[in-house]
């Protein structure tokens, strides 16, 4: 909303849903091209983005995911929706959708709704995982490789057009210095060899920890909701600010329209 509003009466799409990883990012961008004809795209990248790519890892339905078969040779498979007798029940509940989706009522009693246990946060950095072992990076950089070499392909766009937004490091963060723990986690590393690898490839990418840490020594703002790890409306305005300072966003402005992940 905040992009469209800045956008000089052009387009901005958004296309996105909870559990897509970067497999399904290049199945909507391939959409958008198809039919708003999309030219300029934006991929928001966090930290589960890269196991939820891969069919090896994640299994939870409704997303297309990279099924690895060698370095070089991989397919795309549709994982297929077939709802639980449980979620049909639950969905068809006024009272659980509400509890659910408006309340959190799962994250405030610290539930795992797909795992149906206890979810020990203290092992988190940025909602996941801070622990890895050498086959899963192996598996994420080799997902990270594949997404970055197949993005001009899927959007028909040039990489001066495509621009690639690195969520922060919430909520350690706020605490100004990282412990060693947080240096040594998935997403702190990940986030590095994702921007590396996508300079090598001529990409622009947005940093928002480095903006996140600014503003919020600044401001003191946090950039989450309380009892859910996605942007608030403030960490929206500040993604949405910095993005409009970049070299595709102007190169938008001055050509037909833009599309988001």
């Amino acid at each position: 909303g905040v992009l469209h509003r800045k956008s000089k009466n052009k387009r901005v799409y958004s296309f996105a849903a909870s559990g897509a990883g970067l497999s399904q990012h290049l199945i909507w961008a391939e959409y958008a091209r198809e039919k708003f004809n999309s030219e300029f795209f934006i991929f928001f990248i966090i930290a589960n983005d890269f196991s939820e790519a891969l069919a090896k890892h994640e299994k939870s339905p409704g997303f297309h995911r990279f099924k690895r078969i060698n370095d070089n040779d991989w397919s795309m498979v549709l994982a297929e929706y077939n709802p639980s007798l449980t979620r049909k029940i639950l969905r068809n509940s006024k009272l659980a959708m509400y509890l659910i989706t408006n309340v959190k009522v799962h994250n405030i009693m610290n539930i795992d709704l797909k795992l149906g246990k206890n979810d020990k946060r203290e092992s988190f950095v940025s909602n996941f995982s801070a622990n890895y072992n050498e086959e899963f990076w192996n598996d994420a950089t080799w997902a990270t490789r594949t997404y970055l070499d197949n993005v001009e392909k899927y959007t028909s766009a040039k990489s001066r057009n495509i621009l690639f937004v690195i969520d922060g490091i919430r909520p350690q963060l706020y605490n100004g210095k990282f412990e060693k723990s947080v240096i040594e986690s998935f997403w702190y590393q990940m986030r590095k060899y994702f921007m590396q690898e996508a300079a090598k490839r001529n990409y622009e990418v947005l940093d928002m920890n480095k903006l996140f840490s600014e503003d919020y020594n600044v401001n003191k703002k946090k950039f989450e909701y309380k009892t859910d790890a996605h942007w608030n409306s403030y960490g929206h305005f500040i993604v949405a600010k910095s993005i409009t300072k970049t070299k595709v966003w102007n190169k938008f402005l001055y050509s037909n329209q833009i599309e988001t992940k």
